[in-house]
């Protein structure tokens, strides 16, 4: 169980993937948080992980509401963590509160 934790926190700190990118980008960001992570151990060196990722993203100076569902496969090479496949899915709000640029302010 320890290594689903550990692992979990890789893809939540964006750590290496299998071709060397950390998910930075230079015309990106906003806020997203993880919901309803679930970790399955396949193996000793292999963690399938899923979770709805939400919030909101700024792509070249414009904010918009993102959700979407995420699956990735972890694999332990030489003794490091490294996600080797990642599939992403538009994940409709289905009525639930969908994000908005307020609600990350401090006002």
């Amino acid at each position: 169980m320890k290594n689903l934790m550990i692992v979990s926190l890789f893809f939540v700190a964006g750590l290496s993937f299998a071709d060397g990118h950390t998910g930075a980008a230079s015309n990106q960001g906003g806020a997203l948080n993880v919901y309803y992570p679930e970790a399955i151990q396949l193996s000793d060196d292999v963690v399938f992980v899923r979770f709805y990722y939400e919030g909101m993203t700024e792509v070249n100076g414009e904010t918009s509401p993102y959700r979407t569902r995420v699956t990735m496969n972890w694999v332990k090479e030489g003794g490091n963590w490294v996600a080797k496949t990642q599939h992403y899915s538009p994940a409709s709000y289905g009525g639930v509160h969908v994000p908005q640029a307020s609600d990350f302010s401090d006002e």
